[in-house]
């Protein structure tokens, strides 16, 4: 386990991002999970290589397998607990049809990005219901040929963000409401202006993350993981941290991004929950 000493500017952002409290940002990086919170990260090592991971409204951690760990088609969904002292993942269910790079959640339902099989420039959007271990095809993200990876939701806004993969990704918004099996409709918000390849989101308390996992220039052969936040107006990525450098491919290249809700944020969505119900009685 190490800890790393975050810019002040990283830290100012992360406080001011959840209000009165700290943000508390996950970032997967294949088999090790950072930790960043107010001016440090600390990262531990996981028992997968995660390729995705969300927040559920009750505060649950999900991710998702990078691999089929026992051969028989499918991939791994999970829980995680102990996220900031010691990251356990729990199995969930061996149900994904393929390699799911991005979750989040929209209205209490879990969305995912899942390649096509046999579609290198393709990803679907999908619905998984974790508890019924299935998932289901909302529909194609690639009308314009974008490899999207990373999702984020808006929910004041009602709007779904996700970027593309390529020498300079670009940000884009997502029609998750489109009905199965057309396709749901981009939209360009602009240039993320940085290389992207892996890459994981997240969208909390109007803050849209996303880190990138980067070729390292200093260290030939070698990769680093940047963390930073996009301009939701513009599509402009900007890097708050290099949470890693100097990594082995061995490690695993694929990037998940979790934002923690700090414990008042919990409490609204959970009144919030009390409230809705009561109205329905």
């Amino acid at each position: 386990m190490k800890t790393v000493i975050l810019s002040m500017c990283c830290a100012a952002g992360l406080a001011s991002a959840a209000g009165a409290g700290t943000t508390t940002v996950l970032t997967s990086f294949g088999n090790t999970l950072f930790v960043t919170q107010g001016g440090s990260t600390t990262s531990f090592p996981i028992s997968d290589d995660l390729t995705s991971m969300a927040v559920a409204p009750d505060g649950t951690i999900w991710a998702t397998s990078q691999t089929d760990n026992d051969n028989d088609g499918f991939y791994e969904i999970y829980t995680i607990t102990n996220p900031t002292t010691a990251p356990t993942l729990n199995p969930m269910g061996d149900f994904l049809l393929d390699n799911t790079p991005s979750l989040t959640f929209i209205n209490g339902q879990m969305y995912g990005l899942q390649k096509v099989a046999g579609q290198d420039n393709d990803t679907r959007l999908i619905t998984i219901n974790p508890g019924a271990m299935t998932q289901a095809t909302v529909g194609n993200t690639g009308i314009f040929n974008i490899n999207a990876n990373g999702l984020g939701y808006d929910a004041p806004n009602d709007t779904l963000y996700t970027m593309s993969k390529g020498p300079i990704g670009d940000t884009w918004t997502l029609d998750y409401t489109a009905v199965s099996p057309a396709d749901p409709t981009n939209t360009l918000v602009g240039s993320l202006g940085e290389r992207t390849n892996n890459h994981g989101a997240e969208f909390y308390d109007g803050v849209l993350y996303m880190a990138i996992q980067d070729i390292d220039e200093l260290n030939p052969g070698m990769f680093k993981l940047r963390l930073g936040t996009v301009d939701a107006m513009t599509g402009d990525w900007t890097e708050l941290e290099v949470l890693a450098d100097n990594w082995d491919q061995a490690n695993g290249l694929q990037v998940g991004v979790a934002v923690i809700p700090t414990p008042g944020a919990l409490a609204l969505a959970s009144f919030a929950g009390i409230a809705g119900l009561r109205r329905k009685r």
